[in-house]
């Protein structure tokens, strides 16, 4: 299927922003419907893109696809204000939520599926850090198609996943995403307290981070694993813990039940079962 040319994206958030300047690099002709006044960073994201952008007033023209970029509590009652949009009529839909699935209309009509698995902390991110997005699309065969088309046009990935329980794909996007950040916030945290130089800490962590998601990619997330959990060495992981309980409490759980759940899936029993005696011990003595 050819990708489509004439695209209408409904929200000028941050996500609607940036598929709104990728799709538009793509010399696709892009209309940008938002309900309100673009914010000023939005305004700026959009200086000098081949954006049309419409505000409050139903678009004209024709269009080939729409794509709904709205916050999960407004994108019922949006698709409902889209789907009797004369300009929309029959034209395959979707929307970019992650936690909500296709979503059915009083029309009759469906509105499938297309999340970025992607974060997005700005509306102007770079362009060759955009196309690496991979999507999730579900929805009807059409409407899959058309969606799936159009973002391999963009130079990104495509996975289409008929069915999908949503509630788990979003459990599993966020255990991607905000857990990384979480750890890598930890981590600087832990250099920071070990006296490694603010300028280092981020260069090590990041080169830590790099290593394991290139080692995942040609291998598997479990054989990236490294460390004492991943050999079953308790003895150092109980070292490190009380140096943790010592000079940051705050993050003694997170990296004790991190742990414990990395000898429990590399099968390191004994260890496991070491370690919980220390912190049984522990706990009694407080």
């Amino acid at each position: 299927m050819a990708p489509a040319s004439r695209l209408l994206i409904v929200g000028a958030g941050r996500v609607g922003t940036n598929l709104a300047r990728l799709a538009a690099s793509r010399d696709q002709t892009v209309t940008l419907w938002n309900s309100a006044a673009l914010p000023a960073e939005m305004q700026a994201a959009l200086a000098n893109q081949s954006v049309t952008v419409v505000q409050q007033d139903e678009p004209e023209g024709a269009f080939d696809l729409v794509l709904l970029s709205i916050s999960d509590g407004a994108l019922a009652e949006v698709a409902e204000l889209v789907d009797g949009w004369h300009a929309a009529a029959g034209i395959p839909l979707a929307h970019t939520s992650g936690s909500v699935g296709p979503l059915a209309l009083k029309s009759g009509r469906t509105a499938g599926v297309c999340h970025p698995a992607f974060a997005f902390p700005t509306p102007d991110l770079p362009l060759e850090i955009l196309q690496t997005a991979a999507f999730l699309i579900d929805g009807s065969n059409a409407t899959r198609a058309a969606f799936a088309s159009l973002v391999r046009s963009w130079g990104s990935s495509a996975v289409e996943a008929p069915g999908a329980d949503q509630e788990l794909y979003h459990a599993a996007c966020v255990t991607a995403s905000n857990f990384l950040a979480l750890m890598g916030d930890n981590a600087g945290q832990l250099l920071a307290a070990s006296g490694v130089p603010k300028e280092g800490r981020n260069l090590l962590i990041f080169s830590l981070m790099g290593s394991v998601l290139t080692h995942a990619r040609n291998a598997s997330f479990s054989k990236a694993m490294t460390g004492p959990a991943a050999r079953g060495d308790a003895p150092t992981l109980i070292a490190e813990a009380t140096r943790i309980a010592q000079e940051i409490p705050d993050q003694f759980n997170l990296f004790l039940e991190a742990n414990l759940a990395l000898l429990q899936q590399h099968g390191h029993t004994a260890a496991t079962e070491e370690l919980m005696g220390w912190l049984d011990n522990m706990d009694g003595e407080e």
